[in-house]
């Protein structure tokens, strides 16, 4: 089985290389997680702030996370963290238990290295075409996050899956580029509405 630390080596050491050069800039919310958060190219544009690092990397997962919080997230001494997550958990056959148990080790992590009180926010697993068929698993892990931020102080939970479904419970197809799994502006339209409507619980 292929190690974390081997399988995301290069892609967070390119990350590490060009977001470290910022540093320090403390008192800034950094974006966490996945491809969703990584492509999101104009988000400092799209959310009108500049006091934001994006730290996202393709393919990431809670446990991936995990294993680079302290080395990726910890040197920028962040305010506040908005994670997103779960997606490539579900598509590499996670059970919505046991994403909801990474996302306690990863509260548990966050309550070590800078207490219990901080500030943070789930972006919850997006629907997509590509995995339309795992909705229920998504939608169960969606509940079970939900459920295990409600037991944190300080810790919030965006909805965005619904917004990205039609009424009859399909994918908005026109939110995503040809691969049907990641986003065109109109999906990160609907994201940036979604996290500026909670901006004053993430920066």
């Amino acid at each position: 089985m292929t190690n974390i630390s081997d399988y995301f080596y290069e892609e967070v050491e390119e990350l590490k290389e060009n977001k470290f050069a910022l540093l320090p800039c403390p008192n800034r919310t950094v974006f966490y997680g996945s491809s969703s958060f990584r492509l999101w190219n104009n988000m400092e544009e799209n959310l009108n702030r500049k006091d934001i690092i994006n730290l996202g990397f393709g393919g990431s997962t809670l446990e991936a996370a995990n294993f680079y919080f302290e080395s990726l997230v910890i040197p920028f001494q962040p305010k506040s963290i908005v994670f997103y997550g779960g997606d490539n958990d579900i598509g590499n056959g996670d059970t919505p238990e046991i994403i909801a148990q990474n996302l306690f080790k990863f509260l548990r992590k966050i309550e070590t290295h800078v207490g219990s009180n901080y500030p943070f926010t789930f972006v919850s697993i997006k629907p997509s075409v590509e995995r339309a068929h795992m909705i229920p698993d998504i939608q169960k892990s969606n509940k079970l996050i939900q459920n295990e931020l409600a037991k944190w102080p300080n810790k919030h939970y965006i909805d965005i899956h619904f917004e990205m479904l039609n009424n009859d419970g399909t994918v908005r197809e026109e939110l995503f580029i040809e691969d049907g799994l990641h986003m065109n502006q109109l999906g990160y339209d609907i994201w940036t509405k979604a996290i500026l409507n909670r901006a004053d619980d993430i920066f």
